[in-house]
């Protein structure tokens, strides 16, 4: 893993571009849909008035061998001043929850009643999986948030559907195994102990969790090959359930929650 060292972060707040970072730390799960990032910045020559809320958050992560790939895209929900100016943001799927939708739809798909909610929360960036649905004659929504007429819509369907922001900006709804992260059931990379895992703990015989270097082209819901000889005889599939990117105050790295994919 020599090509990995000299870990590089880019951060854009607003209209300002910085790569003098203290500490960035991003998570990303399918557990909880709203991504975090926290990013602290010398304060030395920033502005008070620079920062505001609601700002537009864009944070890049990589190698300078290797390029850099965007692990987090959202807005400024709090901001801390000291030393440093440490920045908290939040992906566009906290702002979902702001808006509330109060509607009676009739002969509508699931993909209408979804496309109406995310354009009313000025989301027009979507994948929308197109699988063909039955109409529901008169579907009524009272004083719901996005996200939860979204868990409202797979409840009332019976879908199995997730529901995320990539770090580009765009929202996606629909089945897993039509998702690019499923990416056709190929995995995204090999970790393997005493070479690209630095350690790894099972949890039960599913699941568990894992530290490896900074990988930021791995994301939550995607597919990894785990080859571990203290716990298993041949490699596995594992889908990342969770994962935390983290740069900065003597700590670079992924940790990631993962659940073995039986088939």
């Amino acid at each position: 893993m020599y090509e990995y060292i000299a870990p590089f972060v880019n951060v854009t707040v607003g209209p300002w571009t910085t790569n003098k970072t203290g500490k960035v730390k991003v998570i990303s799960s399918s557990i909880n849909p709203v991504d975090t990032a926290e990013i602290s910045i010398p304060a030395e020559g920033v502005e008070v008035s620079s920062i505001v809320k609601d700002m537009n958050v864009i944070t890049f992560m990589g190698y300078r061998e290797k390029g850099t790939w965007p692990v987090f895209a959202g807005k400024v929900f709090d901001i801390s001043w000291g030393r440093n100016v440490v920045i908290y943001a939040k992906d566009m799927m906290e702002f979902l929850k702001k808006t509330t939708i109060t509607k009676s739809f009739v002969d509508a798909s699931p993909q209408e009643i979804v496309k109406y909610a995310l354009m009313k929360a000025g989301i027009s960036n979507f994948i929308l999986d197109n699988t063909q649905l039955p109409l529901k004659h008169h579907f009524v929504v009272k004083n719901l948030n996005v996200i939860q007429l979204i868990k409202y819509i797979n409840q009332s369907w019976g879908l199995d559907w997730k529901y995320y922001f990539e770090p580009e900006g765009n929202f996606y709804w629909g089945l897993w195994e039509k998702s690019n992260r499923y990416n056709g059931g190929s995995p995204i990379a090999t970790l393997e102990y005493g070479i690209s895992l630095l350690e790894l703990k099972p949890s039960d015989k599913e699941t568990g969790t894992l530290k490896t270097f900074l990988l930021p082209f791995i994301r939550h819901s995607q597919i990894v090959i785990l080859r571990d000889s203290r716990f298993w005889d041949n490699e596995v599939l594992a889908k990342i359930e969770r994962i935390t990117y983290e740069h900065g105050e003597g700590r670079t790295g992924v940790e990631a929650q993962w659940r073995i994919l039986r088939s």
